[in-house]
Parts: structure tokens; C-alpha cells; sequence
């Protein structure tokens, strides 16, 4: 019987990052990044863990990972990572949806990989029940 190979998918990023690369090789890593709370202000925001979706020579194109996971599970589409270990994380963790666009100054730090499943749940958009945790 063959073995059917499991292929790492591409996040369909927005088409205004045109430059950005959904298949380098830093998409799936999870690094910290200082994430902004809003358009209004950019420089209010706080560092945390985020996941790299797309690259391009002078930015990232993140989504951010917040750890209150049964906050967020099944209120928005928000994606639990099940393999938080393997990510680098401390704790259960869901990847938020809205993407970010952050200069390669913003990013510090490198923390862990997201599983080959946990980013192709992310990539396929999959939305997770309300837990328990």
C-alpha cells in the first residue's frame, strides 16, 4: 500500500501583498512579533507569539496567537493549535484570523514551528467548537 504524503498547503494571504511569499520557508514558524491593536494608533500593541503566513523583503504577514483559548473557541475564527508543545508555546493557544502586515524590525525572537496539521487547519480556515478548556 502506498503511503499517502501529507503536503504543507498554502494560506491563502490577501492579494494586496503582492510581493509576500506564501511558500517560504519561514511560513508556519511562530515567532514573537509586536502585534498592533489597531489601525488607528500602530504603535499601541504588545509583543507576542504570531505565526508566519507569508513573507516578502521588508515585512511579515502574521496572525497573532493569544493563549486564552476557550475565550476565543467557536466566538470567532479563531484556530486552536493542538500541537502548542511542538509550536514553542506554554500553553494551549489559537491563532486569530485577521492578518497583519509588520515590518521585519517588528519580529523578534524565533520560537517554534507549527505542526505540518496545525498549519494546515490554519490554511483550510477550520474553526473550532466551543471548549472546555
Amino acid at each position: 500500500v502506498d503511503q499517502i504524503s501529507v503536503s504543507k498547503l498554502q494560506h491563502g494571504h490577501l492579494k494586496r501583498y503582492l510581493k509576500a511569499s506564501t511558500s517560504h520557508a519561514q511560513t508556519g514558524q511562530v515567532k514573537w512579533g509586536f502585534i498592533s491593536y489597531g489601525k488607528n494608533d500602530p504603535d499601541e500593541g504588545k509583543v507576542r507569539p504570531c505565526v508566519i503566513i507569508a513573507v516578502a523583503p521588508r515585512y511579515y504577514i502574521v496572525r497573532p496567537i493569544f493563549s486564552r483559548a476557550s475565550r476565543y473557541a467557536g466566538v470567532w475564527r479563531a484556530v486552536q493549535i493542538y500541537d502548542w508543545q511542538q509550536a514553542g508555546l506554554d500553553h494551549e493557544s489559537v491563532v486569530g484570523h485577521e492578518t497583519q502586515k509588520i515590518t521585519l524590525d517588528k519580529i523578534r525572537s524565533h520560537i517554534g514551528e507549527l505542526s505540518l496539521s496545525d498549519w494546515n487547519r490554519i490554511c483550510r480556515g477550520e474553526v473550532n467548537a466551543k471548549s472546555d478548556y
